[in-house]
């Protein structure tokens, strides 16, 4: 069991064919949400911790929600500062593992594989992703009053909330009984049973005589005029009902608990909830959009469960009777059995280990979902080590067809079919090898021939299989970074968007973009630090500068390749590039910043740079002598002071550094960089600078040959593997949450999924 298996699963499920063969998406109207779950067989997966009955009950046999909430707030009143509302209370309990009411669930499937894979206690057991189809209307938001009533229940104890749900059972079963008839006489004949239950029987001939609880004497005169309207032989049946709802829900809200549940709710939300509460409300769980205002939320495509009463109370609770978490799709991973038969367990265990290092290809792991500074150093801590074991010791000589297959098969982990495609590419003629995905290809299946789409799942597993060619040949090992670029028009070249510009316009210089654009917006640029910051903030809007963005997520370069239909009569494509790991930058590098700091140069400054640093490495050593009369030119002076006005104690300018470019990994420290798993190239004087980045893609060995690869996306196929990374949720407004951008796709797209 794959990744690509569980992708191709999903589109399954969510995609179909049209009867002119177009690929649709699914339930246009439904929005859909993944839970991963380590041990299929847990009773406790769909049930939330605070119901959990290891945890539920103390000592003394009382429920122990109430303590955990208060006690929460209690002890850490600076975390809670910023949460309006009761729900905002729980998600950030829920964050930090208290328990609470709530169930996670992500927008994106791969997400929800990661967090069924992640659990190592349970890496020997039959995992599965289960996915929830729920009406776009169904879905709350934080300040839903029916969330914010669930979530209240977190404040009363356990007495108070039994009697809740047995007043709720009770009340909706009246309900029940008066919503569901359609026959007018039957409708008439249940609203005066129910009217009589309500007061204990009624005398029909003569109901100025009713007695009612004390309680009940505000809707005296209500429930008269009621029995006056049944009396009457062409009363309105529907009228009579609505009336007869109103008044049980009326009655329902007079039970003190209930009355003391709205006020709690109520002053969180600044409102009366008097007499509005139902009590189905109460009985039911909700799927809630939060806020994407925390890192974790945002990294996770994260939303919640708030789980009602019927969840807490109803016997068997932990399956699944409460329609509105039921599944829609399941997805199982491992084999179930014995759980002491070790052949079931080790199998179990590999496969788990096979999707989370796939997902890891994806830029899917620990430190991308967890941003807290705790959880990131466990995961580089874990990855160092792993990558000191996995390290290979000596070169394999591996570059013809055979040789490769054979590698490939013991693996253990590709099908044939998929080995044969990717050496069926290599062997074509050339040097450049483009490997085509995005077009239907013919296959023989039950003996008929037959077409399969080249989408997400054919471009990912040759993308895997190039790789690990590339592992078994040590051009690609553990200490290189991956990093792919998607490009709408497979012909553009690898031109930064200044190069770009200028050479529309000679008479523009890059200083112009760059000193403009601070003086006239300096608030977008008030946290930037060093020259290197600013150019990543003008990236971010499109401003034209030296940098090339690039993305550690496949699909994110994919989606950058197809999404621009203003080209969409093009066929994409998408780089691959690997870079040493000791040499890519950060944001506080002495290279990047002086690579950074040529905007802040005249053209003529940084033509005399380039002149200067040519002639100064034409030397085959680049002796301490040349790069002190380099270092004394005025231009490179004034350069250096450019670059020390933003990061103090620069080193001498080595002028090999000015004719380079460099991977930088920027700070995650917005959220566009977060969602896209961004990165940069960032570009030196060189003239030719595109030749010598693309020194650094994706090459294989193949029959004494060195084959740069790279995917082409047909044209044709754009649109079908735009609506596939839809399905993964990865689109417009996931990748830029711009308001203006997001606002646009919502006009576009706010009928679909």
């Amino acid at each position: 069991m794959t990744v690509w298996n569980f992708i191709e699963k999903v589109i399954d499920f969510r995609m179909n064919v049209t009867g002119d063969g177009e690929i649709e998406i699914n339930d246009l109207n439904k929005s859909f949400f993944y839970r991963g779950h380590s041990d299929k067989s847990d009773l406790n997966n769909l049930k939330p911790e605070a119901f959990w009955d290891a945890v539920k009950k103390d000592n003394n046999n009382n429920n122990k929600e109430k303590d955990f909430y208060y006690k929460a707030l209690a002890n850490c009143p600076e975390d809670f500062e910023n949460c309006n509302y009761h729900i905002e209370h729980l998600a950030k309990m829920h964050h930090y593992n208290i328990p609470t009411r709530l169930l996670s669930v992500e927008r994106n499937p791969l997400i929800a594989l990661y967090f069924m894979v992640d659990n190592e206690d349970n890496i020997e057991k039959q995992g599965e992703v289960i996915a929830f189809g729920k009406e776009k209307n169904d879905i709350k938001t934080i300040d839903s009053d029916s969330v914010e009533l669930i979530s209240t229940l977190a404040t009363l104890d356990e007495e108070k909330r039994k009697k809740i749900y047995d007043f709720s059972f009770k009340w909706l079963g009246i309900l029940g009984d008066i919503e569901n008839i359609e026959d007018t006489e039957a409708i008439i004949e249940k609203c005066s049973d129910v009217l009589a239950k309500i007061v204990g029987g009624i005398d029909f001939k003569n109901p100025s005589e009713l007695l009612l609880p004390a309680f009940l004497k505000s809707e005296k005169d209500k429930i008269l005029d009621l029995v006056e309207d049944i009396i009457q032989e062409d009363s309105d049946a529907e009228d009579i009902r609505e009336q007869v709802i109103q008044i049980v829900i009326r009655i329902f809200n007079k039970y003190k608990v209930v009355r003391q549940l709205g006020y709690e709710a109520g002053k969180k939300m600044f409102i009366n909830l008097g007499d509005r509460i139902e009590p189905k409300t109460l009985l039911d769980s909700y799927f809630v959009q939060p806020k994407l205002d925390n890192d974790r939320i945002l990294r996770q495509t994260g939303a919640l469960i708030v789980c009602g009463l019927k969840k807490e109370y109803h016997e068997n609770g932990d399956e699944k009777l409460d329609k509105a978490i039921e599944p829609a799709f399941e997805f199982k991973v491992g084999k179930e059995g014995d759980e002491t038969n070790e052949e079931i367990k080790q199998e179990n265990k590999k496969n788990k280990q096979i999707i989370k290092k796939q997902l890891e290809m994806l830029d899917i792991n620990q430190a991308s979902n967890y941003p807290e500074i705790d959880k990131v150093g466990q995961y580089l801590k874990s990855k160092k080590e792993n990558d000191q074991e996995n390290t290979p010791s000596a070169p394999v000589v591996l570059n013809n067809r055979e040789d490769i297959k054979k590698a490939l098969r013991q693996v253990k982990k590709f099908d044939e079919k998929d080995i044969e495609k990717v050496l069926d590419q290599l062997d074509k003629p050339g040097k450049n090898i483009d490997i085509e995905i995005g077009k239907n290809l013919a296959i023989e299946a039950d003996k008929k021939n037959s077409t399969e789409f080249q989408g997400i799942v054919s471009y990912l597993k040759q993308l895997e299989i190039l790789l690990e060619i590339q592992k078994l040949q040590q051009k690609s090992n553990e200490n290189k970074v991956i990093y792919y670029r998607g490009h709408g028009d497979r012909q553009w070249f690898l031109d930064t968007s200044i190069a770009r510009e200028l050479s529309k316009n000679e008479r523009l210089s890059e200083k112009d973009f760059y000193y403009n654009i601070i003086t006239k917006c300096s608030d977008n640029f008030y946290n930037c630090q060093y020259h290197v910051d600013y150019l990543t903030q003008m990236q971010h809007y499109d401003i034209p500068t030296r940098l090339l963005d690039i993305s550690k997520s496949p699909l994110v370069a994919l989606w950058f390749a197809v999404q621009d239909e203003k080209i969409e009569d093009k066929d994409a494509r998408v780089l691959i590039f690997l870079e040493e790991k000791d040499n890519i930058k950060n944001y506080e590098s002495d290279a990047a910043e002086l690579l950074a700091s040529l905007a802040t140069m005249t053209t003529e400054e940084q033509d005399r740079l380039r002149r200067y640093a040519i002639e100064c490495t034409r030397e085959k050593a680049l002796t301490a002598e040349l790069k002190r009369e380099f270092n004394a030119h005025g231009v490179v002076k004034k350069l250096k002071h450019k670059s020390e006005q933003k990061m103090l104690n620069q080193n001498e300018v080595d002028p090999q550094d000015l004719l380079s470019n460099f991977f930088v990994q920027p700070k995650l420290d917005n959220n566009r960089i977060i969602r896209q798993s961004g990165a940069f190239i960032i570009c030196g004087l060189d003239k030719h600078y595109e030749s010598e980045i693309r020194k650094k893609q994706l090459m294989i060995d193949y029959n004494g040959e060195e084959k740069v690869v790279s995917f082409v996306i047909n044209k044709d196929g754009r649109e079908r593997i735009k609506k596939e990374l839809e399905v993964l949720n990865i689109n417009t407004s996931t990748i830029y949450p711009e308001i203006d951008r997001v606002a646009e796709w919502l006009r576009r797209n706010i009928n679909k999924p």
